[in-house]
């Protein structure tokens, strides 16, 4: 998704807005997969302290890699537009976070089926 707005953004504006765009988007993908993958490597109420610990040290090293890229990339790198790195950081949060919105968490995608069910076993109960 990120490599294609930034190919879309390549070819109607200049080069360097591409990649800055793009690779603002990568900062942001990178961050959050490396969250992803300390957060979610215990599950399970056994687990709960772990859990909680993974969730800390994944959000405190989504912070670190976030901080640390963008340093490398404003020094680094000497044709950047600044402005169009963070929109693009910004534009791939904000996409990862409304879809996450779309995400449907109940075991059945339908939700009157499912409260329907519930009010049987109740009323069986």
């Amino acid at each position: 998704c990120n490599i294609v707005n930034g190919l879309n953004f390549s070819v109607a504006f200049r080069q360097r807005l591409a990649y800055s765009v793009m690779l603002g988007g990568l900062i942001s993908v990178l961050s959050n997969s490396y969250f992803v993958m300390q957060a979610f490597k215990y599950r399970g109420a056994r687990n709960a302290d772990k859990v909680f610990k993974s969730f800390i040290r994944g959000e405190f090293g989504k912070i670190g890699i976030t901080l640390v890229l963008f340093a490398l990339s404003f020094t680094l790198i000497t044709n950047l537009n600044e402005l169009a790195l963070i929109l693009g950081f910004v534009a791939t949060h904000f996409v990862g976070v409304m879809a996450s919105s779309l995400i449907s968490y109940s075991p059945t995608d339908n939700k009157a089926e499912s409260e329907r069910d519930a009010l049987n076993v109740r009323a069986r109960i």
